[in-house]
């Protein structure tokens, strides 16, 4: 009779054990968050990747530093805010980039053959494009234009009309920094080049 008690109990823990370990509750999915930040961008969470438990939450919020503007976030190609919260339901790419603000008063050199000139340019409206106001010292009066910037290059024109005569000061070059930028001119005056050179400005 014990034995049988004995075999019984065995054969009751065994399928426990087989009942409970087959019943046993999987590991929650884990998931990736990639984060890319530009120049120009604080914030966090920071470049690098991140493991997350499924259906966790992420919290991310990103400005622009000083000098930089345009802030963009997309959050697996598509435009987000500027801060927010994720859903770990899968994994997800964040990305962060600004552009260079260019806006205000810029002074420096244009440079040419028989000497340099004093240049001076405000760069005004929107961060990737606008108006400029300005002048250099061989021509009397403020020229006006327009600027693009894309990326690190920079394109921008100062019109004159002088003696008479409607001039185009024509400049294109690249940003280094927040605070440089350097090119090459060209002077037009009814389709015709009169002179070219190089130019290089830096942040008033």
């Amino acid at each position: 009779m014990l034995k049988k008690i004995l075999l019984a109990f065995c054969l009751a823990s065994c399928l426990g054990i087989l009942f409970f370990s087959g019943c046993k509750t999987a590991d929650p999915a884990s998931y990736t968050l990639t984060v890319t930040m530009g120049n120009g961008v604080t914030g966090t969470p920071a470049t690098g990747s991140y493991t997350y438990t499924e259906n966790d939450t992420v919290n991310y919020s990103y400005s622009a530093l000083t000098g930089y503007g345009n802030l963009t976030v997309t959050l697996d190609g598509a435009p987000v805010a500027n801060a927010g919260t994720i859903a770990m339901t899968s994994s997800h790419t964040l990305n962060v980039t600004a552009d260079i603000d260019v806006r205000g008063q810029w002074t420096g050199r244009l440079n040419y053959g028989p000497g340099d000139a004093y240049l001076t340019v405000t760069f005004s409206g929107g961060v990737l494009s606008g108006t400029t106001s300005g002048m250099f010292d061989f021509v009397s009066g403020s020229g006006n234009g327009e600027f693009t910037v894309s990326g690190n290059q920079i394109d921008f024109t100062l019109r004159y009309s002088f003696y008479g005569t409607d001039y185009v000061l024509e400049c294109t070059g690249s940003l280094s920094g927040i605070n440089n930028m350097s090119g090459d001119w060209i002077w037009l005056g009814d389709t015709i080049i009169y002179d070219q050179d190089t130019w290089n400005l830096v942040r008033d």
